[in-house]
């Protein structure tokens, strides 16, 4: 009842102005579960109620900036409950008249509510840089184009293209003008991946540019200073590899490489990628190809074949990229390498040279990466052991999932330590020279607010937006793979097979998302420790155990438990929730399991201004975002259909919505799934195409008997 006096105040209060408008206060409402800690779960229903009341004032959460929630009951533990009930919420109109706007938490002894604080601050908090780093603009190539056009048409495709670089919209259809979406768009995500203030090891707060700049400069060179691992560990770390490489995979890695192939790999890159320090994204060198096409093969074919590298070609700008929505110190930002163009093409082209002996060399239990493997792969494995585990109820013998965290996992493998394991695999030593002379010759600068700042000189790390990064760390992780599988055949560690005649699986990899399984012993458990303890200290790689988390099947012993985790010394958990983003254990609540893919649909389509949208525009948001989150998902478990049915509902909503018009549905969804030959928009029934997905991941399974997964199931 409440809740739907709120809904018609909001709609009379929006009724009244025209003008840009703020709601800001109690609402007594949550918009997701994240929001609640203790206490009964709100009604999916409300949830939605609320979303709905928002979006049809057509209002957005302005986000938060302190502690997550803003009201407590004030009960002892366990009883306390937190909910995020205050909030501010605004149009997109007062949004872009101050984009900077931020809202703060602030508490207040004297109630159980904290006070909200609205900073409206117009400029942003670090001045416009004097002297921006020189960048090619797309633009550019607009202007050469569309001259003989008439200049509304030539004004609008320079605004166009302008800020669909910034905004880095890589799919949306040529002739969407409605410049306004790619300003919002670029806004927010200039202000997303904006630092403020930071806190820095000892938890003061850092305000002014020079210091948050020499805190990000010192943090960093920190991570990147080797710690020197010595011959005997990296000896220890890499001796269970066995050499893979055959005489066929030797002679074809050994072989020059061709104009064709760096060709081939500059046509691979997305034209609108963030330029490095040259300013240069790859839509210049393919757009210019006939002009650049001979300097860049000879540069690229000098590196690759005779490892003679231009001075300044391998510096590269770092951009710090959040993993949170509100990061409060340097370990929340994810370091992001933009590497000059010219040096990614020869890096693509080493890597389009491995991708094809991947399979063969690398460890079934890796799915990262590696052509002809899925993340799905990995996702059903875990569902299946999870699943075992939590239905062993007899037996005398338990066992164990352990999820290890790895902190910054790119950013502090060793050099000396992949070149020993590049050896090991049996690697032609021309080739680990190239591969030695791409990532040891690198110098970095920090990109900030546009402000170029910092110089580093790494002694070890991979970075996070080279093309080869992903293909050398799978190769290091094989040393993780060998130890694991030695102690195994040693009898020290046994994995869990899920039925009688099944294999028995040990460990599974996702990249450095790592899932061990075996015995719940003491032994067990001084087997992975040994592991860790052995392969970290030769590659650089450390466990965050504090993220980290070990589950018990149900027949497992306490006593046991108790000892193991003495060992292991990281928490105990009743189940794993999500393993790669999925759930690991669906109970009898199938909705509830998968309601964060709908959670996940409503935070797309909320933060989506249809006003500033054409229906083109949204068609493709539509098909390109909304239908494609839940479809690894759907390719692994079959959905509820009321909850397939929601999703479909949110979508037709925003199809239809106009700015302060009805949501009038002028067509069912069913006909708006048809093909468009046959008057629809090519939607897809998300129901029919969970159980294409299903059947498709089925015909997989039966077509390669050879794979783990099918082995297994």
């Amino acid at each position: 009842m409440l809740l739907c006096i709120r809904m018609e105040l909001l709609s009379r209060l929006k009724s009244l102005s025209r003008r840009d408008w703020l709601v800001a206060g109690d609402f007594n409402e949550i918009l997701s579960d994240s929001e609640k800690s203790g206490g009964r779960r709100r009604p999916l229903w409300q949830i939605r109620r609320f979303r709905e009341a928002l979006a049809s004032t057509d209002l957005h959460d302005l986000g938060y900036e302190g502690m997550s929630f803003t009201w407590c009951n004030q009960h002892p533990e366990p009883d306390t409950i937190y909910e995020r009930l205050d909030r501010a919420c605004a149009d997109p109109s007062w949004r872009a008249r101050f984009p900077n706007a931020a809202v703060r938490h602030i508490p207040v002894t004297s109630s159980d509510h904290d006070a909200l604080l609205i900073e409206l601050v117009n400029t942003p908090r670090f001045p416009r840089p004097k002297r921006r780093p020189f960048r090619f603009e797309a633009i550019a190539n607009k202007i050469e184009e569309n001259r003989i056009r008439g200049e509304l048409e030539h004004l609008l495709a320079r605004e166009e293209v302008f800020w669909k670089q910034r905004g880095k919209i890589h799919w949306l259809r040529e002739g969407d003008r409605n410049t306004s979406f790619f300003h919002n768009h670029a806004s927010i995500r200039r202000r997303t991946n904006s630092i403020h203030r930071i806190q820095n090891a000892e938890g003061r707060w850092l305000h002014e540019d020079a210091e948050i700049q020499e805190h990000i400069e010192a943090y960093f060179g920190e991570i990147f200073r080797s710690r020197n691992p010595s011959e005997n560990d990296l000896e220890k770390g890499t001796e269970a590899i066995s050499v893979r490489i055959s005489e066929d995979m030797l002679l074809e890695l050994s072989k020059p490489y061709t104009a064709e192939e760096v060709s081939l790999a500059l046509s691979q890159m997305a034209p609108l990628k963030s330029p490095g320090p040259d300013g240069m994204p790859p839509f210049f060198f393919q757009k210019f190809w006939h002009v650049v096409r001979d300097d860049v093969i000879s540069n690229s074919l000098q590196l690759l074949n005779n490892l003679i590298l231009p001075f300044g070609l391998n510096h590269t700008h770092i951009a710090l990229i959040p993993k949170c929505k509100k990061p409060t110190n340097l370990s929340q930002f994810r370091p992001i390498s933009l590497c000059n163009v010219a040096y990614k093409i020869a890096s693509k082209t080493i890597a389009n040279r491995l991708k094809p002996i991947l399979d063969a060399i690398i460890s079934p239990c890796q799915a990262a990466f590696v052509p002809g493997r899925l993340i799905t792969d990995n996702v059903l494995l875990a569902f299946e052991v999870n699943h075992y585990l939590n239905t062993k109820k007899w037996g005398k013998k338990g066992h164990m999932a352990v999820k290890l965290d790895i902190s910054k996992a790119y950013d502090k493998v060793e050099w000396k330590f992949l070149e020993k394991v590049l050896v090991r695999l049996g690697f032609p030593s021309k080739l680990i020279a190239l591969i030695m002379l791409c990532i040891s010759s690198v110098s970095y600068s920090f990109m900030l607010c546009g402000s170029q700042f910092g110089s580093i000189v790494p002694q070890r790390g991979l970075r996070q937006g080279d093309p080869l990064s992903p293909y050398l760390f799978l190769l290091c992780t094989e040393a993780f793979s060998s130890l694991l599988q030695r102690e195994e055949h040693s009898g020290r560690l046994q994995g869990v097979a899920v039925c009688r005649h099944a294999p028995r699986v040990s460990h599974l990899l996702f990249a450095d998302d790592t899932l061990i399984f075996c015995q719940a012993t003491v032994e067990a458990a001084s087997s992975i420790l040994d592991v860790l303890g052995t392969f970290g200290r030769a590659s650089g790689q450390e466990i965050n155990f504090a993220k980290s988390s070990v589950v018990y099947s149900s027949n497992t012993n306490h006593t046991i438990r108790a000892e193991v985790q003495d060992v292991l010394q990281i928490r105990a958990d009743g189940r794993h929730d999500l393993y790669l983003g999925l759930p690991t254990v669906v109970g009898k609540s199938r909705r509830a399991v998968f309601q964060s893919i709908r959670d996940r649909v409503w935070q797309r389509i909320s933060g989506w201004n249809e006003r500033n949208l054409s229906q083109a525009g949204k068609e493709i948001l539509i098909k390109a975002v909304a239908q494609a989150i839940p479809t690894c998902a759907m390719g692994c478990f079959r959905l509820p259909a009321s909850l397939i049915k929601e999703i479909q509902s949110m979508i037709a909503n925003f199809w239809w919505h106009s700015g302060d018009t009805k949501k009038i549905h002028w067509l069912s969804w069913h006909k708006l799934c048809k093909r468009k030959l046959h008057g629809g928009m090519g939607f897809r029934d998300l129901q029919a195409f969970n159980l294409a997905m299903l059947a498709k991941q089925l015909w997989r399974i039966i077509s390669n008997p050879d794979r783990l997964l099918s082995r297994v199931l």
